[in-house]
Formats: structure tokens, C-alpha cells, sequence
């Protein structure tokens, strides 16, 4: 599958020193992160991926498995240009970032130079989640609650046809994820460990999570774990993007030796 149907990629401004790569929520598209571009220092390729059923990939199959995502996934971004690379994915995008980062080191030899997840605990240790409404109404009332989908997009008659099929498929995807996960949980991590160094973004009022399911990530790196609470609520991310943006670039600057220019920048406090 070419490259193009997976990414949806913004250059570098100047001579690329590091690529960011983004993996969306469930039901979230390339577009959710149309805004990091414009916050990123001009040395970082960007690349959002775009799931099947997204955007022009419309009519492609809906995966019904984390590997049905990262096994193509893998093998796209082991045919981009050698560039130090940092995959950050938000909730169910965590979790296929994750997995990607471990196809891609087990079976293409490549280690990232970060991984940062964010709105998701540790495989296996996430909480159980209510189970999804059968009625269309109350689910889409629940995810305009939660904030990461547009209301037009769930209000919407029409466009709410389009939209919660893929919703539920994916909500599928990730309580198959989880119960694999939690039963391989006994007394020790639920998956292999990455090379890179790795970063847990949450939200402080995310009623999903705990302090105890992000730690959990640190179980994942053979390399230095970090926690990194931010204010807000599962999207966080949409409050203070620039914020985000900057404190990401910052971090994987000091974590690695790849400079991005950011530490340049009246870099905000890293704790």
C-alpha cells in the first residue's frame, strides 16, 4: 500500500533533524493534529497516520485487530527516510503507537528516538470501560462529553452514520487489546520493552486513568520513563496545544542527542 494512504506528511522547513509521528484517538482522523505543524521547530518532518475508514480511505476495511493496524503500519514507516523518528499516540493511538514501535524494532531492526503515549494506561492496565450504548443518541452524547470528536460530526444525522460505525469498530479493537493484554498480566509487563526512551502524557482530570496505570508504562523501555501530568481531562491536548507541542520537543531534545532547535526557544519547565 503506498505511502501516502497511511500518512498524511508536512516537511521540515530546513534540513530534517527528526520526525514526528502522530497516531490518533478512536474515531479520530489525521486531521485532529492539522494544528501541530504550525508549532513544530523547523527542523521536524511531521506525519499524522490515517486509520482505514478516514478521510479519502473512506471505503477501506475497518481493522478488527491491533495487528490489522500495525503490521502495514510497521512496514510504512520502515520505508520512510532514515530520519530519527518519535511516535506520539493519544489514547487508542497510544496503544497502536506502542505496538508499532515494537514491530519495528523486533522485525525491521529500527529503535525510535521516542515514544511518547498519552490518555491511555500501560497494556493491561487500563480500567474496564462501560460497556459501549447500544443507541446511537446516547453514544454519540457521551463522546461529545469526552470532547475528541466534533459535535457537527455527532449532532449530525448524516454525518453520525458515517462516523459511529467506525467508533464502535475501533472501541471493539481496543477491549479485544485490553482483555489479550490483562490476560497476559501475572506479575509482570503486559508486552516486550522498547529500546527508546518513553514519555506518559495524561490528564490530571481524565476519569479514565489513574497515577498507577500510566506508571505502568515505565515496565515498557529498557531506556528512561517519564510521567508528565497536564491540566485538563482526557483531551487535554486540544487546551494548550502549543504548550504540549513545545514541552514534547523540549523533552525528546534533552532525552536524546537529537537536537530539534526547540531547546532554543524559552523552553517551558521540565519536570
Amino acid at each position: 500500500m503506498p505511502l501516502r494512504k497511511w500518512f498524511r506528511l508536512v516537511p521540515a522547513r530546513e534540513l530534517v533533524r527528526l520526525r514526528l509521528v502522530c497516531f490518533p484517538h478512536a474515531g479520530g482522523s489525521a486531521s485532529f493534529f492539522r494544528s501541530w505543524g504550525t508549532y513544530l521547530p523547523e527542523t521536524v518532518e511531521f506525519a499524522a497516520v490515517c486509520y482505514p475508514g478516514r478521510e479519502d480511505r473512506i471505503n477501506d476495511p475497518l481493522p478488527e485487530r491491533m495487528e490489522d493496524l500495525t503490521v502495514p503500519l510497521a512496514m510504512a514507516c520502515a520505508c520512510l527516510p532514515d530520519v530519527p523518528t518519535v511516535f506520539f499516540g493519544h489514547s487508542m493511538g497510544a496503544s497502536v503507537a506502542y505496538e508499532t514501535a515494537v514491530r519495528l524494532e523486533r522485525d525491521y531492526g529500527m529503535d525510535l528516538a521516542a515514544l511518547c503515549v498519552s490518555g491511555r494506561g500501560a497494556p493491561g492496565g487500563q480500567r474496564r470501560r462501560e460497556p459501549v450504548p447500544d443507541d446511537d443518541g446516547e453514544l454519540a452524547r457521551a463522546l461529545v462529553r469526552m470532547g475528541g470528536t466534533e459535535d457537527a460530526a455527532l449532532l449530525n444525522s448524516e454525518l453520525r452514520e458515517l462516523v459511529l460505525p467506525i467508533i464502535r469498530a475501533e472501541y471493539r479493537l481496543t477491549g479485544r487489546y485490553d482483555e489479550q493484554a490483562a490476560a497476559r498480566v501475572v506479575g509482570r509487563a503486559a508486552g516486550p520493552a522498547v529500546s527508546a526512551p518513553l514519555v506518559a502524557y495524561y490528564g490530571t482530570a481524565d476519569e479514565d486513568l489513574d497515577e498507577r496505570s500510566v506508571a505502568a508504562w515505565g515496565a515498557l523501555t529498557r531506556a528512561h520513563f517519564t510521567q508528565r501530568a497536564m491540566p485538563g481531562g482526557h483531551f487535554y491536548l486540544r487546551d494548550d496545544t502549543a504548550g504540549l507541542v513545545h514541552d514534547l520537543m523540549t523533552r525528546v531534545s534533552r532525552m536524546t542527542r537529537v537536537s530539534t532547535g526547540a531547546e532554543l526557544r524559552d523552553p517551558a519547565p521540565v519536570g
